[in-house]
């Protein structure tokens, strides 16, 4: 099984929404300065809060699209559950690793979103790198959309371009693996 640790920290999307906030906010002219204000304070305390509620509800819905791949594949014994050609039975559905259970931070690297992924042996090798790319790109997404329309702006097309990334992700997660012989013949509708 290939291990894929996903990690996403709230510094580091707030730090993008920093920077998107104040782009936007260097849009408004001089004469409404007010507005300017407020709609380049997405980061400040208070407004924090919403945008990290808004990552919290895109997190959990990220979680569902990679729920199936939570689980490590292996039964409550350690070995494969379909090891011998037969089911042993002693699955469980959990998995056996620890860290999606419980939540571990690393002095290094503070995560406020992690999980731990597995794929089969025969996964692409640029999951790795697409899988938090579109992650982080959904989320990120998400908030701005939020912030827009917590400052009466249009959140269309943020809320597409979170639908675009969330897709995409379902896509990489479906195709995940490299081609291989299939037994038997596929015939497909006809």
């Amino acid at each position: 099984m290939r291990k894929i640790e996903l990690k996403v920290s709230h510094a580091d999307l707030m730090s993008e929404a920093a920077k998107w906030s104040y782009t936007i906010g260097e849009n408004i002219g001089d004469d409404n300065s007010k507005a300017r204000h407020f709609v380049q304070g997405a980061t400040d305390p208070g407004h924090d809060a919403l945008l990290k509620s808004a990552a919290d509800t895109a997190w959990a819905e990220v979680l569902q699209v990679m729920s199936a791949y939570t689980v490590d594949g292996q039964c409550g014994c350690g070995c494969d559950d379909d090891c011998c050609g037969y089911k042993c039975g002693c699955g469980d559905g959990r998995g056996t690793d620890d860290s999606n259970e419980v939540e571990v931070y690393d002095t290094e690297w503070c995560a406020d979103y992690e999980v731990v992924l597995w794929f089969p042996d025969n996964t692409y090798a640029s999951l790795v790198v697409n899988i938090p790319r579109l992650v982080r790109r959904y989320i990120t997404c998400k908030m701005r959309a939020e912030w827009e329309i917590l400052t009466k702006q249009d959140s269309s097309i943020s809320e597409m371009q979170a639908e675009q990334a969330i897709r995409r992700l379902k896509v990489e997660i479906n195709t995940r693996t490299t081609v291989g012989r299939t037994k038997g013949r596929w015939y497909y509708g006809y």
